[in-house]
């Protein structure tokens, strides 16, 4: 992702947090910025907003979840390529429950790929189907049934103009608390720097849900837990839910 698509995601995600928190849709004249993400003002006060994405096992260069959702995302992105390139004129809503137990390695993407795409196709020529069209593993060619765990497809839908493939590995894991007061410290780290600039900063932290590894279910533990910072709010952005949990926190500042 390149910094200006990185800068419009993070735009977007607090345009969304606006509308569903109270005081952050206080602030107003927000601009991007760098070093913090971007400045807002309230009142008559400055205010810095720090922006960073939650991924289960960052703090660990990556987790096994993390590796697998770029596997999954790889595969989908190419099925939807070469649906997009192909002539069928009839737009495809592809979603795919992917197997969290089995998955291909580097060496098989492509022929994963290509057996998908391949048994997809023979779906969409053969006659009696009735769409949506949804198989389990039971009703999948061994190719790809062990890879996936369900295929839902689903022709022309309703302001579809393009082919889209979304696809789904599990369900929500519990965010591990330790890990996220790890998020917490390494972005106070920035805030001697930040202070030049603002008053006051606030942390956005986004579990995007996008992939495997920002699915995430906030629990008690972690609600109830008061985190070591010097920002004067916390806000944990659960997109695919639009819950915006604001964190107790025991300032060190």
């Amino acid at each position: 992702m390149s910094n200006s698509q990185k800068k419009k995601q993070e735009r977007d995600w607090i345009g969304e947090i606006g509308r569903i928190h109270p005081e952050f849709s206080e602030l107003s004249d927000i601009k991007d910025s760098e070093s913090p993400d971007f400045i807002a003002k309230r009142e008559d006060i400055i205010i810095g907003v720090e922006v960073v994405e939650y991924v289960r096992g960052q703090s660990k260069g990556g987790s096994k979840q993390r590796q697998r959702a770029k596997i999954w995302k790889k595969i989908s992105k190419q099925v939807e390529s070469d649906f997009q390139k192909s002539q069928n004129s009839s737009p495809l809503q592809i979603t795919v429950s992917w197997n969290p137990s089995t998955y291909p390695s580097k060496r098989e993407i492509q022929g994963a790929t290509k057996s998908i795409i391949e048994f997809i196709t023979s779906q969409l020529s053969s006659s009696g189907h009735t769409y949506p069209l949804e198989l389990d593993y039971r009703g999948l060619p061994e190719s790809v049934g062990k890879y996936m765990r369900r295929i839902e497809i689903i022709k022309g839908a309703r302001n579809q103009l393009l082919h889209s493939v979304t696809y789904t590995s599990s369900g929500w894991v519990s965010i591990q608390l330790d890990e996220l007061q790890k998020i917490v410290v390494s972005k106070d780290a920035l805030l001697p720097e930040y202070s030049k600039k603002v008053k006051d900063c606030w942390l956005v932290i986004v579990a995007d849900g996008t992939d495997i590894s920002s699915h995430v279910d906030l629990g008690n533990e972690v609600q109830h837990h008061r985190f070591k910072t010097g920002f004067k709010k916390v806000l944990f952005y659960n997109k695919p839910d639009s819950q915006v949990i604001e964190l107790l926190i025991n300032p060190n500042f």
